[in-house]
């Protein structure tokens, strides 16, 4: 089960619960929820994953609302979706896991899309997919876990098994 809490580095604490990314700072909670209509607010109330990069920046994978990158110095939210028109985009909506490897590439685990690799500085995603001809494909699309070894290679567990993605 991906974390739904998350100490950040400057020891802030982040909940994402059904109802919205809440902060806890010590002393009291913050929290940030979608308003209908403000594209610069959470994609979406419900949360299913959350991931701090090496920059500070957390990550949150919605139900239904995609990927959320959410800037805690700024407050700021960019959103990365689901376009059935664009082949780049977003596999899927509902995103259940992220982590961010050694290299510094971003993974984002779908349910029912597979696993996605986010490149960063053109918001475009590279798809891995379950393929049934092909033996060394993911063994399902529905991605519930994900995690670096010590030998950089990465571990990616669906509900179909477990593949392995050998290091760069």
């Amino acid at each position: 089960h991906p974390p739904q809490w998350w100490k950040d580095q400057h020891l802030q604490e982040w909940f994402i619960t059904e109802d919205g990314l809440n902060r806890y700072d010590g002393y009291s909670f913050t929290v940030y929820r979608n308003e209908a209509g403000n594209p610069a607010t959470l994609s979406h109330n419900e949360l299913k994953a959350i991931f701090e990069d090496r920059d500070g920046v957390l990550w949150v994978g919605a139900f239904a609302g995609g990927l959320n990158r959410f800037d805690p110095a700024t407050e700021r939210v960019t959103r990365f979706a689901h376009d059935p028109d664009d082949p780049e985009s977003l596999a899927l909506d509902t995103v259940r896991c992220i982590l961010e490897d050694a290299a510094g590439r971003l993974w984002v685990g779908t349910q029912g899309g597979g696993l996605d690799l986010l490149d960063r500085a053109t918001g475009t995603f590279t798809h891995h997919r379950h393929d049934p001809s092909d033996t060394w494909s993911l063994p399902g699309d529905d991605v519930r876990a994900l995690l670096e070894d010590s030998k950089g290679r990465l571990w990616v567990g669906t509900l179909d098994g477990l593949a392995r993605r050998e290091a760069d």
